[in-house]
């Protein structure tokens, strides 16, 4: 390999994880509140996703590397499969923005799910009492947010009477509650 070739192998390679790099930690809208940040995220979204799309990059012979040019042309390999690559840009970005503190939701006073009216009292463990219609939750927990989430999910489908298993309301609580959180739904200045 070349002074030149492996040159460009490191600045395709550079490139390549800056994108990454963008998709993963510019997914929070708090994180591209300017111009050339929000501009960095698509982009970075549309190379590593969109497979007609192409870079303002040419290759040795001339043409517009998408993706796969791009990545084989940071590896210095024969081929690439891009599969992992992507499964990676959902797994990274799910672990690095579960690992941040973000604020989410503002835990009120009082709930209102499906027309019952919920009180939320400060308490040492998390606990739900139908018949007062009381939700205890330790307000002070790092999990508060998360868990009072839960519970609304778990009270929408008590009085929804909609019929899901006890693992099925803690997912679906979890996932909204991550959908929310990166999307910056209740507390963010959008």
């Amino acid at each position: 390999m070349t002074v030149e070739s492996d040159d460009y192998r490191r600045l395709m390679s550079a490139v390549l994880r800056q994108s990454i790099d963008d998709y993963i930690k510019l997914q929070h809208p708090r994180r591209r509140r300017k111009k050339y940040e929000l501009e960095a995220f698509w982009s970075a979204q549309e190379l590593l996703w969109n497979t007609d799309y192409l870079l303002d990059i040419k290759n040795a012979e001339g043409t517009f590397l998408d993706l796969e040019a791009l990545s084989l042309a940071a590896s210095g390999r024969e081929n690439v499969d891009l599969e992992p690559l992507r499964q990676y840009l959902v797994e990274e970005s799910v672990r690095y923005w579960d690992e941040k503190d973000l604020k989410t939701v503002e835990i009120p006073a009082d709930v209102v799910v499906e027309g019952h009216v919920y009180h939320v009292e400060q308490a040492s463990s998390t606990s739900v009492e139908y018949d007062t219609k009381t939700i205890y939750l330790d307000k002070q927990s790092p999990l508060a947010e998360e868990q009072f989430m839960q519970i609304v999910v778990e009270l929408g489908c008590y009085h929804g009477d909609i019929r899901t298993s006890a693992k099925a309301r803690k997912d679906l609580g979890k996932a909204l509650y991550r959908i929310l959180r990166i999307n910056d739904c209740f507390t963010g200045n959008n």
